[in-house]
């Protein structure tokens, strides 16, 4: 989360972006305690994958869940599509002296939920089986 701008910033892999559009609603449950559980709508979803990842703290190599390698000049390259979805907070947001990493959940419908849970049924089956 950005203080400054008093938006989140959410990176999502390319099966999770066609299910999100301007307008959901959004909670951010933030890993440092004691801060608040915030509610929130999402104001833009970018339809161009990012090739670097600008936030650190989210990178795989420094104990971030996005996976990435170190490219040239110190650049953190995404090794997968991840695209950047923009979330405007709802109602008043506590002051933040750094930027607080924490976890979003997107309203959806219940499509996407399906797919989701087939697709990964389908890729423990087919590991598990050798394929």
């Amino acid at each position: 989360m950005s203080d400054s701008e008093q938006s989140i910033e959410v990176y999502v892999g390319e099966r999770q972006v066609t299910a999100i559009s301007p307008g959901q609603t959004v909670r951010f449950y933030p890993h440092q305690a004691g801060r608040p559980v915030l509610s929130g709508e999402v104001i833009s979803v970018d339809k161009t994958p990012q090739k670097e990842l600008s936030r650190s703290l989210l990178a795989s190599i420094y104990g971030g869940e996005v996976v990435v390698k170190q490219g040239a000049r110190g650049a953190l390259v995404a090794q997968d599509a991840i695209f950047r979805v923009t979330v405007k907070p709802l109602g008043e947001v506590p002051k933040a002296d750094a930027v607080i990493h924490g976890t979003v959940r997107i309203e959806t419908d219940l499509r996407f939920v399906v797919e989701n849970f087939v697709y990964r049924t389908l890729s423990v089956l087919i590991r598990e089986s050798g394929l």
